[in-house]
């Protein structure tokens, strides 16, 4: 069966400035012609910390964007971090390196997508590559494509 290239959501992250201000800030913008529905992304975890990455919506239509808060747990404490701290925490080796992040979603038509990225800094500066994506109820680089909830 063919995919409607039409209601297809195509979602990349982006460091990005702060309207008036000279922070940058990490969003997820969906550059595809469909939106997309039911969006998630896997929390990770690693030697007893959590890193959880938190959206303002569920749903992201074509061409908008919502910032991405990154919380990081460890035991009792929390952290919020921007992308110069994240950079600065991969490079120090408190997260992993590269730190590899699955956003999934639902098309209008119902079709799951999963699309991979990973974080690393790059002479100071936080780099996010898009590696991939895939749809369907299939396993890509172990992650199943069955949202996690």
């Amino acid at each position: 069966m063919p995919i409607d290239l039409r209601a297809v959501p195509i979602l990349a992250i982006a460091i990005e400035s702060r309207p008036g201000g000279d922070k940058m800030q990490i969003s997820l913008v969906n550059i595809g012609s469909g939106p997309a529905f039911n969006l998630s992304i896997d929390h990770i975890e690693w030697d007893n910390r959590k890193l959880q990455i938190e959206h303002e919506s569920s749903v992201l239509r074509p061409a908008h964007s919502n910032e991405l808060v990154f919380f990081f747990a460890e035991r009792n404490s929390g952290s919020l971090l921007d992308a110069k701290t994240l950079s600065q925490w991969i490079r120090a080796n408190r997260m992993p390196d590269p730190l590899d992040i699955v956003v999934r979603c639902n098309s209008v038509n119902s079709v799951e997508y999963a699309f991979m990225f990973k974080c690393t800094s790059h002479l100071g500066k936080l780099r996010i590559t898009y590696e991939g994506s895939a749809s369907g109820k299939t396993f890509v680089d172990g992650h199943n494509l069955t949202p996690v909830r």
